[in-house]
C-alpha cells in the first residue's frame, strides 16, 4: 500500500510479482459476469491483495499510485445498489500523499508569479514575492480523466505564525466548479480541508503569506482527494497530442506580433508573404495553456521555392531549423524535442525562403500542425 515502505513486508497473490496491464479496468473491450450479490463483499477483499506493493512491478513510486488507482476502480465496480447485471454505483474513494516523496504531475501554475520550486524530502518551498517580501506557493495539475471530487485536503507550513490565505480551485473543461478561500494567523503545520461535491478534471492550490516578520519559509507537504469515478492522478501511457487543422480556422494561431507577416484563409490555411527583407516567409504562433514538456511537433505544409528553411521555437529559448525540402508538399516532424515549457512561452512555426528575391506571395503553406507532449500544453 502506499505510501512505499522498506519495512512493507506484505506478499501478493503471485510467486512472483507482475507488470500492472496498461488498460484502465473500464477501458474497452468490456466483459459482463453476473454473480450473486453475497459474494461481492468477498471479491472486493480479494481485489485488494492488487493494492499490495509486493504485487506490481513498478519503476518508482508515481507508478505504483497510478496503478493503485487503477484497482481502487476496478474495485468500485462491485459496488452494486440495484439488483441485476449493470446496475452498479462507484463508491467513493480517497488517496493520499506527500509532496516530499513525489511532485505527483503538479507543476507550477502557468503565468503566475513567483514560482514555486519542488525538492525532494522538502515538498513545495514558496517563492518570495518581491512586492510583498512575502513567500507564495501557486500549483496545479491537470487530471488524466475528468472524475467527480468528493473532498481535498493539504497540509502546509510555516516556521512562525503569519498572517496567510489558502485557497483550493477546481475546475471542468476551464470552468470553476468549487473555488473556497480561508485565511489564518497559525504557524507550523496548518491542515486545510474542503468539502467539493463537484465535477473536476483540473486542481490550483494557493497559498499567500500577507502579513509577518519575513523568513516564514512556506512549505506544501501533504494532499488527499476522496473521489467517485476515475482515478484522477493517473499518468497517461502516451503524450498528449492536438492537431490543429487550419483548412478549416486558425486553431488560436496567430502571426507573430515581432514578425507579422503570413495570412490565414479557409481551404488554404496559412499562406506566405514577403517579410522585412522581400523573403516570402510565414510566422505564426500560440501559447502554451499549461506548464509541461513538449515531445514532438510535426507540420504538414507546402515550400513553393528553393532553397527553404523550417523552425519550431519556443520564445527562442530553444530553437530548431530544417532545411533542404523539395518544392511540394511536406511533411516534417521534429521528434524527442524535450523542451520544458510554461504558459508564458508560445510555440512559434516559421517558414522561410532562404534564397535570392522573393518567389512570391503564396509560395509557402502551412496546413496543419500537431503538438504532442505533457497532458494539458494544448487545451
Amino acid at each position: 500500500m502506499y505510501p512505499p515502505s522498506p519495512y512493507a513486508a506484505s506478499r501478493g497473490s503471485f510467486q512472483t510479482k507482475v507488470t500492472p496491464p496498461v488498460s484502465h479496468p473500464l477501458d474497452q473491450p468490456l466483459y459482463q459476469l453476473c454473480i450473486n450479490k453475497d459474494w461481492l463483499p468477498y471479491i472486493a477483499g480479494a481485489l485488494k491483495q492488487l493494492e499490495l506493493e509486493s504485487t506490481w512491478v513498478v519503476a518508482d513510486d508515481n507508478e505504483l499510485l497510478t496503478v493503485q488507482g487503477k484497482v481502487f476502480d476496478l474495485i468500485s465496480e462491485f459496488g452494486l445498489i440495484n439488483e441485476g447485471c449493470g446496475s452498479v454505483a462507484p463508491g467513493m474513494l480517497c488517496i493520499s500523499g506527500s509532496f516530499k516523496d513525489d511532485q505527483y504531475g503538479f507543476v507550477p501554475q502557468v503565468g503566475v508569479a513567483p514560482v514555486a520550486v519542488w525538492s525532494a524530502g522538502t515538498g513545495w518551498q514558496g517563492t518570495t514575492n518581491l512586492s510583498t517580501s512575502f513567500d507564495e506557493i501557486h500549483i496545479g495539475r491537470l487530471f488524466d480523466q475528468a472524475t467527480y471530487i468528493r473532498s481535498a485536503s493539504y497540509t502546509w507550513h510555516v516556521d512562525i505564525p503569519h498572517g496567510a490565505s489558502y485557497k483550493l480551485t477546481f475546475k471542468s473543461k476551464g470552468t470553476i466548479t468549487f473555488t473556497q478561500t480561508f485565511t489564518t494567523g497559525s504557524g507550523g503545520d496548518i491542515v486545510a480541508n474542503f468539502t467539493v461535491n463537484q465535477p473536476a478534471d483540473e486542481m490550483l492550490i494557493d497559498i499567500v503569506v500577507t502579513s509577518g516578520v519575513g523568513a516564514e519559509h512556506l512549505r506544501l507537504t501533504d494532499w488527499s482527494l476522496c473521489y467517485t469515478g476515475a482515478f484522477p492522478l493517473a499518468l497517461p501511457p502516451h503524450p498528449s497530442c492536438r492537431l490543429f487543422d487550419f483548412l478549416t480556422n486558425q486553431s488560436t494561431f496567430v502571426v507573430w506580433t515581432e514578425r507579422p507577416y503570413g495570412s490565414w484563409a479557409s481551404g488554404t490555411g496559412w499562406s506566405s508573404q514577403p517579410n522585412q527583407i522581400g523573403k516570402s516567409s510565414i510566422y505564426i504562433g500560440r501559447h502554451f495553456d499549461y506548464a509541461g514538456v513538449l515531445g514532438s511537433v510535426t507540420v504538414h505544409g507546402h515550400f513553393g521555392a528553393t532553397p527553404n528553411q523550417l523552425t519550431i521555437t519556443n520564445e527562442f529559448i530553444n530553437q530548431l531549423n530544417v532545411t533542404g525540402f523539395a518544392v511540394g508538399d511536406f511533411t516534417y516532424t521534429f521528434q524527442n524535442i524535450g523542451w520544458p515549457v510554461d504558459g508564458s512561452q508560445r510555440m512559434l512555426i516559421n517558414a522561410l525562403y532562404t534564397g535570392g528575391g522573393s518567389p512570391g506571395d503564396t509560395a509557402m503553406r502551412i496546413y496543419d500542425v500537431e503538438a504532442c507532449g505533457s497532458p494539458g500544453l494544448f487545451a
